[in-house]
């Protein structure tokens, strides 16, 4: 199959198979939302999202451009849509078991004490100005993050040759794996994480400057999702950047190294994250590249990436 030429590739570079699993997904959102006895904004939004794309590729011939923004599209659906119903189903059920106990043990046996706090004891000993810069770095990455999947695929598709474009297809399908998975996780082992589940145990607010400050303050407030823990999917997306940007030999792979190393210690030490959050998102990154890749065998042949 990774010899199939780019002409044998389906036209809309794969979006309708996007669309049709994303579509599988609204279902069993729907059959869930119905057994709680409500049905979600969300729900409804991401079913004609993925119908109109299904109907769409099969009858209008796009342009590669207008491919890659419907990828783009579907994409940024599926992160926001079912992040927000995973939370509110979370809630009209009254709030799900959490898991944030066994999280903490395997820290406590791992670590013998919280990596946040662990941490804090060596900065803390900084001047503060220090402190404040250095959390306001952390949290700048934090928020990076909802980024990094469209930078790697606006610069590979910017940078492929003509008859390369159509692999964006296996990139982009192993980010929707890799977020379908780790939100229904949510739902499967609800954690809350150690900002809430060990508030009492640290013994001071976290040293954030005015940049970190305001934009935890966007979480405080804008948060509606309570058991967006496990798997990490900051820690998800970053790694999954990072293996596609080194695995397609992008320019700017090692600019992503840099944020995906500061991501991975803003979960940490923002206290956003138990070990074992971090720990999993490594299996659901290869789980979402493999799948991806079963699902678009199609390999691109230039010099742009190794043997496939």
């Amino acid at each position: 199959m990774n010899n199939v030429s780019f002409r044998d590739y389906p036209q809309d570079f794969g979006v309708s198979k996007m669309a049709e699993m994303v579509l599988l997904y609204t279902f069993a959102m729907f059959s869930l939302s119905f057994f709680i006895g409500t049905l979600f904004s969300e729900n409804i939004l991401l079913f004609f999202i993925s119908l109109l794309f299904i109907v769409s590729s099969r009858r209008i011939a796009f342009s590669e451009k207008m491919i890659f923004l419907a990828q783009v599209v579907l994409l940024v659906a599926v992160m926001l849509s079912i992040y927000e119903w995973v939370g509110k189903v979370d809630f009209y059920v009254g709030g799900m078991k959490r898991f944030d106990k066994i999280a903490h043990d395997i820290d406590l046996m791992i670590f013998g004490i919280n990596p946040a706090l662990y941490i804090q004891q060596f900065t803390s000993l900084w001047p503060l100005i220090w402190q404040h810069s250095f959390y306001d770095l952390l949290m700048m990455s934090y928020f990076l993050y909802f980024f990094l999947p469209f930078v790697i695929m606006l610069t590979f598709f910017v940078s492929a040759q003509e008859e390369e474009k159509f692999f964006i297809g296996r990139i982009t399908m192993s980010y929707i794996i890799m977020f379908l998975i780790n939100f229904s996780f949510y739902l499967i082992i609800p954690i809350s994480g150690p900002i809430d589940y060990l508030h009492d145990l640290y013994p001071s607010p976290l040293p954030f400057g005015h940049v970190s400050g305001f934009l935890f303050k966007i979480i405080a407030d804008f948060r509606n999702n309570f058991i967006d823990c496990f798997p990490s999917g900051h820690a998800g997306a970053s790694l999954l950047s990072l293996f596609w940007a080194f695995r397609l030999n992008l320019i700017i792979k090692w600019g992503i190294a840099l944020v995906t190393v500061f991501i991975l210690m803003a979960v940490f030490m923002l206290r956003f994250h138990y070990f074992i959050d971090v720990f999993c998102s490594i299996i659901l990154v290869l789980t979402s590249y493999y799948l991806a890749r079963f699902f678009y065998p199609w390999g691109v042949r230039s010099e742009m990436i190794n043997k496939n």
